[in-house]
């Protein structure tokens, strides 16, 4: 008796134990397949200030495309939502390769932003993945063995530098930060951020937010985390201290006048995979 009863224990564990690991698996699964689909998330900024001067705009943010020696399907997938949405204006920040040393890898990044285009304009700032290869990155600010623009001129790098973008009499001021941390730069917001018009700042890395005076009007655009790429609790991230600012992991943030959006980015890097973290292209629109 004692010998059957055991081993009816032991198979009843050992069920207990496969329908565990099936279920543990399964959920698992759904995660990851779900995870690999590109996302639009659209946000309506109510704000007075952005509202009179942006209102009636749509802006796409983009980030972390990170493409590789080929273009990938999400890429594409990029293109044809952005081609859908019909943007005003489009915003990137950073990370538009994988951390290389190959020159076909730019090669197809920039083939990529040629294909971007808006009425407003394509602002972008640089990643640090941009600058793995020193030599390649800097076609993104000009020709190759010249000085000329590039072919995608369409697209503005911003490099610790704005631009005022006027629009049927209204105004709004683009401030592209360089993905090096500048404390100079950092220290003279407060004089860079005009006070009469919103701010749109550009900043692969939402450290800057930290930065600026809560009563400045504005919007800080970012990527850089990916979410996290694994759905994890905030609290990991600030002990393994992998990312500059993990108070800020993923989202829209407020504080006083001025608000920051950390997107989740489209691409991966690290580890090739996401779990219960979206990639996701944002669309804003403003209103009073």
């Amino acid at each position: 008796m004692t010998i059957r009863f055991i081993h009816k224990l032991i198979n009843k564990r050992n069920i207990f134990a496969i329908s565990v690991f099936i279920i543990v698996v399964s959920i698992a699964s759904i995660l990851f397949i779900d995870s690999q689909r590109i996302i639009k998330r659209t946000y309506i900024m109510n704000s007075k200030e952005f509202g009179t001067f942006l209102s009636g705009i749509k802006a796409i943010h983009i980030s972390d495309i990170h493409i590789g020696n080929s273009i990938d399907s999400h890429s594409t997938q990029v293109l044809k939502t952005i081609s859908k949405s019909k943007p005003d204006i489009i915003f990137l920040t950073g990370d538009y390769v994988k951390w290389t040393k190959d020159d076909k890898t730019y090669k197809n990044a920039t083939n990529f932003l040629a294909m971007l285009e808006a009425p407003l304009g394509v602002y972008a700032v640089m990643g640090d993945s941009d600058y793995s290869n020193a030599r390649s990155s800097c076609i993104f600010c000009h020709e190759s063995m010249s000085f000329g623009r590039p072919a995608f001129q369409n697209v503005n790098f911003l490099k610790n530098t704005g631009e005022t973008i006027t629009t049927n009499n209204r105004k709004v001021f683009v401030f592209g930060l360089d993905s090096s941390k500048n404390q100079i730069i950092y220290e003279k917001l407060h004089n860079i951020i005009p006070d009469n018009i919103p701010t749109i700042i550009l900043s692969h890395s939402s450290e800057v937010y930290n930065a600026i005076d809560p009563q400045k009007h504005v919007l800080v655009l970012s990527g850089d985390t990916h979410g996290g790429q694994i759905l994890l609790p905030n609290i990991f991230w600030k002990l393994l201290k992998r990312k500059t600012d993990p108070d800020h992991m993923y989202g829209f943030y407020k504080e006083g006048n001025k608000m920051l959006y950390v997107t989740s980015g489209i691409g991966t890097s690290d580890i090739p995979i996401r779990l219960g973290v979206k990639p996701e292209i944002v669309e804003f629109s403003f209103s009073e």
